[in-house]
């Protein structure tokens, strides 16, 4: 039976901006070119906030990455947004998180709720495991996907318990039920723009994920 790995982090940017910095408008193009560039220690020390200031310059920025502790601040990354998207010719937000508003934009590096981080550091551990990605590639024996447990939001205040332990077991949950349901199908059906930013795996459709969870 196929397997399907769920990351929380996106494993994709707005359109355009894998091509100005790599000159391929491909996702894995990104993922190689951080594969280079990130180093992450075994203590966790990392030089993800130099990676996206060196971005930045590269975009004639302040922009498009915002957030850091205000001790590394500087010119190239501030440590609030201030950032003009639209004079730096590309979107805040992927057509998905215009979808689910809920989920911030891949540009934010530091404090709540930013994801940004998370896909500078995570995005070379997936290229390094050699999976295909969905949805631009196509679904193999084992396939990472980008998961948004949140999606669940109202179910997992229901149920209660330690919240993100409880996300990611009702996700995979819904996840699982309708896969055995043969229900999944529609869920990996993407615009086209998702070819290249990537897509949250059940964005649209978080009611079907829901009722899923009803399933006895």
């Amino acid at each position: 039976m196929p397997t399907l790995v769920g990351f929380d982090f996106p494993m994709g940017y707005p359109a355009g901006f894998a091509a100005r910095l790599t000159g391929s408008s491909l996702a894995r193009a990104v993922r190689i070119w951080l594969s280079e560039q990130i180093r992450d220690a075994p203590d966790n020390a990392n030089n993800r906030f130099a990676v996206a200031a060196g971005i930045n310059r590269r975009f004639g920025g302040p922009g498009p990455f915002w957030g850091c502790p205000a001790a590394q601040a500087t010119a190239d990354l501030p440590a609030r947004k201030t950032v003009d998207y639209p004079g730096l010719g590309l979107a805040e937000r992927r057509n998905v998180e215009r979808l689910v508003p809920r989920a911030q934009p891949v540009w934010k590096l530091y404090t709540t709720g930013s994801v940004g981080s998370q896909s500078l550091m995570g995005l070379p551990v997936v290229e390094r495991l050699g999976l295909p990605v969905w949805p631009f590639d196509p679904i193999a024996e084992v396939t990472v996907a980008e998961v948004y447990p949140s999606l669940l939001a109202g179910e997992v205040t229901a149920a209660g318990g330690i919240k993100d332990a409880t996300q990611v077991r009702l996700l995979a949950r819904a996840l699982w039920r309708l896969s055995q349901a043969d229900r999944l199908r529609p869920l990996l059906a993407v615009p086209d723009a998702a070819r290249e930013e990537g897509w949250i795996l059940g964005a649209g459709h978080a009611a079907t994920l829901a009722e899923a969870l009803r399933w006895t």
